[in-house]
């Protein structure tokens, strides 16, 4: 076995970052931007492919974050709107900026959705997707020690249903994506007059309880089931080395054909 001398791997790493460095000058004076690309997000080209086969014009993005899922379905071929929603500040903020060049991809103002309308607080925590309206539990504590919260927002809260026609038009095809750390259920319960006309579904759903007052995996897939809609896909979430366990997936359902 061979070991590298450390002062060359740090000589290659530095003259790798100058070129990293140069390269990106030469492009931007070329008028092209070069952005460091998020982490692939399991299963991701299966959903582009999901939501191309059924034919989705619009893909509500509901806690979006940064932008991530938004980028990624369309580095994977979707073409349709994308309706992003995110209450934290900062973040709200970069999405804004990522989404600006995308003349399809609407940022709605920063707002919580969920089941009814008002103010609330969102905790923010040092790790951003698992920033949540709800207080976290002692199994994400024991699973992610360094997410703790830093955080407050006053945010305001509305229900899907009356912002969904701002954003869709009678005929038009929609995906509903939730992201939003435990509040899954209360947006559901706050989109009931609109859940008949959505076509697809993406839910991030807990294993074991990561959120005071979230619903789990068995009790939300069968309510979604009972709605009318078929799994297709379910794809790997957060998992714990810690406990050694898997604590989130994400499942991804359409309308029953019949």
């Amino acid at each position: 076995m061979t070991h590298e001398n450390p002062l060359n791997a740090s000589r290659t790493r530095t003259w790798s970052q100058r070129l990293a460095r140069t390269l990106r000058r030469i492009v931007r004076m070329a008028g092209v931007d070069v952005v460091q690309y998020p982490p692939e997000i399991s299963g991701i080209a299966d959903i582009a492919h999901l939501l191309q086969l059924n034919r989705i014009d619009a893909v509500f993005d509901v806690g979006a974050n940064v932008g991530q899922y938004a980028r990624q379905i369309r580095w994977h071929g979707y073409r349709g709107r994308i309706i992003s929603f995110e209450p934290v500040t900062s973040n709200h903020t970069s999405l804004t900026k990522v989404s600006a060049r995308d003349t399809a991809w609407i940022v709605a103002p920063r707002m919580a959705l969920g089941e009814d309308d008002g103010m609330t607080e969102i905790h923010v925590s040092a790790y951003s997707d698992m920033s949540s309206l709800l207080p976290v539990t002692s199994e994400t504590q024991t699973a992610f020690p360094r997410a703790q919260v830093l955080a407050t927002e006053p945010v305001n809260k509305r229900r899907l249903d009356g912002v969904f026609r701002d954003y869709v038009k009678d005929g038009e095809r929609s995906f509903l994506k939730l992201d939003t750390q435990g509040f899954e259920r209360y947006v559901l319960d706050g989109a009931a007059q609109v859940l008949p006309s959505i076509q697809g579904l993406q839910l991030e759903l807990s294993l074991v309880p990561l959120y005071e007052g979230e619903s789990l995996f068995d009790e939300l897939h069968k309510r979604v089931c009972s709605l009318g809609f078929e799994a297709y896909l379910f794809t790997p979430g957060y998992y714990s080395r810690r406990v050694g366990r898997q604590l989130q997936i994400d499942c991804i359902y359409f309308r029953n054909a019949n």
